[in-house]
């Protein structure tokens, strides 16, 4: 597929060329697409621009779902994260997932703002930890830190700890049960729609997420009261966000945001995405005609 990131790299890489094949390939599968499904609604609405001819009726929004069953069987089999205990006397606030290719400028502004908050407030400073998991998206990504080496140019090493091979599914979901605080982090791209928002919000944990200004992310924290949204609309934005940041992580780490958590999580299951899809297959197969299903 066609994305901004892959446009911008340097003449005969990887992403260019890809770039370049995608921009072919793209249009000719969508012309023969009988429904065209994404992650998010702004994803669709992108490929609306550029192709015009695509109907809307043929074209869904399915973001990833997570399975409410999953968390309680995390939790009956005494599934713990791998490197810290919720009664350890420390403060945990916890990624999953792959850090972003373009994520640095984010992650900066986040331990800015942590080190903020660890000079304001000492005691709650001095329990602060950040852990990410699973940063390389590779299981076999030992070794491969991304996020390490940006807290230790910043000093910051000794209140960040990073496992960048992938640990099994229902660990991270222990991760999100077990930790005080969910670190969600978008992307530059006002379309991304960060999956792994969902476990979160199902783990009724609070949320800090940080995205672009127009990202569904945004929409779902405010609907859903599940936590704190830092927005921004480009990468000269994020550090002027940093006091926002701080800010938003001490109301959270305070309890002092619990929002209104009585929600439907049922929108948010798997059992909800399947719908999204059947109904969208519905859709494609009562628009093909009758010789194109003999043929």
């Amino acid at each position: 597929w066609v994305s901004d990131w892959t446009a911008q790299h340097p003449l005969l890489s990887k992403g260019w060329i890809y770039h370049r094949l995608a921009a072919v390939v793209e249009p000719t599968v969508l012309r023969r697409a009988a429904h065209v499904t994404a992650v998010s609604e702004g994803i669709l609405s992108d490929l609306r621009r550029r192709y015009t001819w695509l109907k809307p009726e043929n074209m869904s929004a399915m973001p990833y779902g997570a399975e409410p069953e999953d968390m309680i069987a995390s939790e009956r089999l005494g599934i713990m994260p791998p490197d810290f205990r919720p009664d350890d006397g420390q403060i945990h606030v916890c990624l999953t997932g792959a850090f972003q290719p373009r994520g640095g400028e984010v992650l900066r502004a986040v331990f800015d703002a942590a080190r903020k908050l660890r000079e304001q407030q000492p005691e709650m400073g001095r329990r602060l930890v950040f852990r990410f998991y699973g940063t390389s998206n590779l299981t076999w990504g030992h070794g491969r830190f991304s996020v390490l080496p940006i807290a230790q140019s910043m000093g910051l090493a000794d209140m960040v700890s990073e496992i960048p091979e992938r640990i099994p599914y229902l660990q991270s979901l222990a991760v999100l049960r077990c930790c005080s605080v969910v670190l969600v982090m978008g992307s530059w791209e006002h379309y991304y729609h960060a999956s792994k928002l969902y476990p979160a919000i199902l783990s009724k944990k609070p949320i800090l997420a940080l995205c672009h200004e127009e990202s569904s992310i945004k929409k779902v924290i405010n609907d859903t009261a599940s936590g704190a949204c830092v927005t921004f609309r480009s990468p000269e934005e994020i550090a002027d966000k940093i006091p926002e940041i701080a800010t938003a992580l001490e109301r959270l780490l305070s309890k002092r945001d619990t929002g209104d958590r009585s929600v439907d999580y049922e929108q948010f299951s798997a059992h909800a995405a399947t719908g999204v899809l059947a109904r969208a297959l519905d859709r494609a197969t009562n628009n093909l005609k009758i010789h194109d299903v003999l043929n």
